[in-house]
């Protein structure tokens, strides 16, 4: 089975993460829409976490780094 250490690091790692754009959202936007940046903030956790399983599956090529550069274009285009 999952080993219970590493399953709370990986909540605890999704929290932080969804903490720190929150952060950065509020950062970019003092006058937030809390349910909107709860979404945004969910749905880009999501997406890094199913980007990560495909390149561990082997899904997305061998190269993290090319995974994680088109990964940032898509998701903070330019002039963002």
């Amino acid at each position: 089975g999952a080993n219970p250490a590493f399953a709370s690091r990986r909540v605890a790692a999704k929290d932080q993460l969804r903490r720190l754009i929150l952060t950065d959202r509020q950062r970019i936007d003092p006058q937030p829409n809390p349910m909107a940046n709860e979404v945004e903030a969910v749905m880009y956790v999501g997406a890094m976490t199913w980007m990560a399983r495909g390149w561990a599956a082997g899904e997305l090529g061998d190269d993290l780094d090319l995974v994680v550069d088109a990964a940032v274009r898509l998701l903070m285009p330019a002039g963002d």
